[in-house]
């Protein structure tokens, strides 16, 4: 019976840990590249090369969704801008809506980010540490969506109350004999919790790098002239 809520938490746990690691590292890496380069153009370019896969398919999950929700959008960016909490890698215009609709776009791509991930295992999973091109696809792809999939805290408006009313009505339901739905219902979920390992990886991934960022910019001089 609590192996499904104990297998949520965990999951849930990660997913956290993973959200502040990817930020984590993008600063690292911005930091680093600006250093060593002294162009704040550059800096992006770099960044939007290398994790531009990843940033298509999250604000192309987030133009889908709204449309569907017949919310209207507008323009749709896929190159980093520098902020002053971080680089911020994409954005879609979204006009204003209610709170179930604007979490629901908001978190479309760490489902749809999920699902790719559970895809890529299913299809990689006979190369997995063989040490060829196919695995290092599957390490590209891990790296990619798993730094490029989270919404930013614009996108994420309403999930507090929205949360908040999936939490009431379950108690609810729990209080008036329907727990064993409850627990059915997160036992549905399952498919997510095979997911932790993997996001695992990619929070150890980052990690590696994180520290190589920060070690490569403490020996990288600041140029004396900024482009």
């Amino acid at each position: 019976m609590l192996y499904p809520v104990a297998g949520l938490i965990i999951f849930l746990c990660v997913v956290g840990v993973l959200f502040f690691v990817s930020r984590a590292f993008t600063r690292a890496l911005s930091s680093w590249l600006y250093r060593a380069t002294g162009s704040e153009f550059t800096t992006h370019t770099i960044i939007a090369l290398v994790l531009l896969p990843g940033v298509f398919i999250h604000e192309i999950a987030h133009w889908v969704v709204a449309n569907v929700l017949f919310v209207r959008t507008g323009e749709i960016e896929f190159m980093p801008k520098r902020q002053e909490d971080g680089i911020k890698l994409g954005s879609v215009a979204i006009e204003e809506t209610d709170f179930v609709r604007r979490f629901l776009i908001g978190v479309a791509p760490v489902l749809v980010g999920l699902a790719v991930l559970y895809g890529c295992s299913l299809y990689f999973s006979p190369y997995i540490l063989t040490f060829s091109w196919q695995f290092a696809c599957y390490l590209y792809v891990l790296f990619i969506v798993g730094n490029t999939m989270f919404s930013s805290g614009k996108d994420m408006e309403g999930s507090l109350a929205f949360f908040a009313s999936v939490i009431a009505l379950s108690l609810v339901a729990w209080i008036l004999g329907a727990g064993g739905l409850v627990i059915e219902m997160l036992e549905q979920l399952a498919i997510l919790f095979s997911l932790t390992p993997l996001l695992v990886m990619i929070i150890g991934i980052d990690l590696v790098l994180i520290a190589l960022s920060n070690f490569l910019a403490g020996y990288t001089r600041r140029p004396s002239r900024l482009r």
